[in-house]
């Protein structure tokens, strides 16, 4: 979750709002930025924090990569879309955060080395050293800045021994010592 003070977020300046009628409409938002775009319908009860989840998801990166603008206000957290005023027929605004910048090179680099990974063929000869390049390749990324990307890196790591352990197993077949 990205570091956001509390005081930035800004709710609806409206009291006399009828909170539960909106909660209860489904209503069409417009979400654009960053190079995504899509019409959602939702319920005023959606959460902030549930569309920047699925944002960064179909972006693939962290949470704490995004953040969602309406009306050039910052939406943050678990408050719902009523309790910031949004109503049907509203566009909300994707953009990468200062902590995205940052670490934008190593994720990069991920990316690159995990396109890089599905693109080995199995039964290439030397398909266990070009694993092995790009684990050292991997090791190689800074992620000290971040658990996210740390863990990331991990998950490829994972991907990686297990397709070779796969490549090894199945060219060997007395691979396990027998």
């Amino acid at each position: 979750q990205p570091a956001v003070a509390a005081a930035s977020c800004t709710r609806s300046k409206n009291p006399h709002d009828d909170r539960t009628k909106m909660e209860k409409e489904l209503m069409l938002i417009k979400i654009t930025g960053c190079g995504f775009s899509e019409e959602m319908e939702l319920g005023g009860d959606s959460s902030v924090e549930g569309i920047v989840s699925y944002v960064a998801q179909v972006l693939k990166v962290g949470p704490q990569h995004i953040k969602l603008l309406f009306r050039g206000k910052l939406l943050c957290g678990s408050m719902s879309l009523s309790e910031f005023g949004i109503k049907d027929r509203t566009r909300l605004l994707v953009m990468h955060t200062a902590i995205y910048h940052r670490e934008k090179e190593a994720l990069d680099k991920l990316t690159d080395l995990r396109r890089q990974a599905e693109q080995i063929d199995q039964s290439t000869p030397n398909a266990e050293e070009l694993y092995t390049q790009l684990l050292c390749k991997l090791d190689a990324v800074d992620v000290s800045s971040s658990d996210w990307l740390r863990a990331q890196r991990k998950e490829q790591i994972a991907a990686i021994h297990s397709r070779s352990s796969h490549n090894f197993s199945s060219s060997h077949p007395h691979a396990d010592g027998d």
